[in-house]
């Protein structure tokens, strides 16, 4: 989201204003960060266009969607589906307000409004995240490559990543010498695991954690991996697979319908059915000791990552998001306010 909203600060000039709740001051100071306002009270009438980010805040379009046009961006799949709070027909109530609706891949549109087919949604967008500029930080000596295999895990760590899944297959690794980098923030359920404090102390120099990195300091670390592992069981497209791709890395990914047409096993990384983590060990080994087949995924998956350029995905959006907002018939235009 950074990317996006340097995008439309800085290129284009626009002002973005975004809804931070007081408390959150990392997230103010993000915004800030990238040209944007972070503001606590929102007069909808002040804006050409309102953008809702996430389907967990969709009630709020009934506050904006009355005076300005609104475009909801969604982030979320299965999961959201499974644990919907709200009523089904309220759910529908609100989308239906949406000037226009954005998702991220053709399986997460079909999931999110599989029970709405039969309603005529028109005003939906797939666009796929563009892969913003790769951009490196240097590295200290001690996070330099060593002769050791190293895979590389970067991305969220809560349950629904099943991060531990790639430390148990470690375990069937023994014969290989391999250490593992993760990237990212601990959530709670993760942190205080019985089975994480047993894996650890198994792996004792085999496993390190640096914590949420910036992006260049954290795809400085992914550039030095012998191959990316992403064992999640839910995503909607899967860019950290992507950022690894650019940076000509193979992977191993969990099979997931998200990944349709464009992930292939053997072709541009390998696959393997969620948990099994004989098979997620396999794929780590075959990736680890067989140079040539590595060599062929990572140059295949660095061609498909040349098909999610940031500045189509920024081209396409914000001609999006110019359409969207001059479809309203009202004079609400103030500011030049986004």
């Amino acid at each position: 989201m950074r990317a996006v909203l340097q995008h439309w600060a800085a290129d284009l000039g626009w002002q973005i204003d975004v809804l931070i709740p007081p408390a959150s001051a990392t997230l103010q100071a993000d915004a800030q960060a990238c040209g944007a306002n972070p503001i606590e009270r929102v007069h909808p009438k002040n804006y050409q266009l309102c953008i809702i980010n996430s389907l967990l805040s969709l009630e709020m379009i009934q506050h904006f969607s009355p005076h300005v046009p609104v475009l909801v961006w969604a982030h979320e799949g299965e999961p959201y589906v499974k644990n919907m709070r709200m009523p089904l027909d309220t759910f529908e109530h609100y989308l239906a307000q949406a000037s226009h609706i954005v998702f991220q891949s053709e399986w997460q549109r079909d999931r999110i409004l599989h029970p709405f087919f039969d309603r005529g949604f028109d005003r939906v967008t797939v666009l796929p995240n563009g892969v913003p500029d790769i951009v490196l930080a240097p590295l200290e000596d001690r996070d330099k490559k060593t002769h050791l295999k190293r895979i590389v895990y970067f991305g969220g760590l809560y349950p629904l990543k099943r991060p531990l899944d790639l430390l148990e297959a470690i375990e069937k690794l023994a014969h290989i010498d391999v250490e593992v980098i993760v990237i990212g923030a601990f959530d709670k359920s993760i942190a205080s695991s019985p089975r994480l404090a047993e894996l650890l102390a198994k792996h004792l120099g085999k496993i390190r954690f640096t914590g949420l990195l910036p992006r260049p300091q954290a795809l400085a670390h992914l550039s030095t991996a012998d191959c990316f592992c992403s064992p999640s069981e839910s995503e909607t497209q899967g860019l950290a697979a992507l950022e690894a791709a650019s940076l000509g890395i193979p992977a191993v990914l969990s099979d997931l319908p998200s990944y349709a047409g464009m992930w292939r096993h053997r072709e541009n990384c390998l696959l393997y059915p969620v948990g099994d983590i004989n098979a997620l060990s396999i794929c780590l080994q075959s990736l680890l000791t067989n140079v040539e087949m590595s060599k062929r995924i990572a140059v295949n998956a660095q061609m498909l990552a040349e098909k999610f350029r940031s500045n189509e995905f920024f081209r396409c959006f914000d001609l999006l998001m110019t359409s969207t907002a001059r479809k309203s018939t009202k004079d609400i235009a103030i500011d030049n306010g986004i």
